[in-house]
């Protein structure tokens, strides 16, 4: 039977490498229920004979910066896997990690937005939901929004169009998380602004969902501000007859009409 690979390793032996660095290895005797303390960090790392066997972030490695880096490596890893379940087991563990280490996952930040940029143009919905979910999750409990937009912006220009589309989906999942004063906008336009004419319908739309999405909360000032981009009149007419359709159905952020 042909053993699964990871970069190259066994399956088997990177999850006992893990299991080295951050904790024990055990079958739990009941699953475990979501909810629990102990589920937070306890996840499926492989399946033998029926049972899983899972793994602990365990103090130690919190202590052992070296170990704690080589595990980092391992899991991004992980998530860049072909096998779809490798990766989404590897989403899992760093959005462990993320909770577990908060501010000092801050390290970690750039090399695994790279990584979860890659993930979000993935062919699996699965694949592409968790790397967004867990770019969200570095927001909640690792650093603020601007921190991680300032990496991930580079995910404007990425070559997978699925990737792109990700990227403009992400900032409105933010939007909608943290509100427009979490971000410095002026930075993220142009981008829409240029993705509004990709050569992906699919981009194309989400770049205008996006830019839809900032007016919903900014207001009129999204509306001046586009017409000084250079959008050809074509494309800026269909962007603010979206823009209005908002507006006429009252959907609008209280904060963005009190402001204009």
């Amino acid at each position: 039977m042909r053993k699964q690979l990871v970069q190259g390793k066994p399956l088997q032996e990177l999850s006992c490498l893990v299991r080295g660095f951050a904790g024990s290895m055990k079958v739990p005797p009941s699953p475990q229920p979501r909810n629990s303390v102990s589920s937070r960090f306890l996840f499926p790392l492989a399946r033998e004979n029926g049972r899983y066997c899972s793994l602990r972030i365990s103090t130690d490695l919190e202590q052992d910066q070296q170990r704690l880096d080589t595990v980092m490596d391992e899991l991004t890893g992980w998530v860049n896997s072909s096998n779809y379940k490798v990766s989404l087991l590897g989403l899992e563990l760093l959005g462990a990690f993320s909770e577990r280490l908060l501010g000092r996952f801050k390290t970690y930040v750039g090399t695994v937005l790279v990584v979860l940029m890659d993930r979000m143009g993935d062919a699996k919905d699965q694949v592409r939901e968790q790397a967004l979910n867990l770019i969200l999750k570095l927001m909640d409990h690792v650093a603020p929004p601007m921190f991680i937009w300032e990496r991930l912006a580079a995910g404007f220009k990425h070559k997978n169009y699925r990737s792109r589309e990700g990227v403009c989906l992400c900032l409105v999942a933010t939007l909608n998380a943290y509100g427009a004063h979490s971000l410095i906008l002026s930075k993220l336009v142009p981008h829409l602004c240029l993705l509004s004419g990709d050569s992906n319908s699919q981009v194309r739309d989400a770049a205008i969902l996006a830019l839809v999405e900032i007016y919903r909360h900014v207001g009129e000032k999204v509306r001046i501000d586009l017409n000084k981009r250079g959008i050809p009149a074509a494309r800026l007419q269909t962007i603010f007859m979206k823009f209005d359709e908002v507006k006429n159905s009252d959907s609008m952020i209280s904060s963005s009409i009190s402001g204009e």
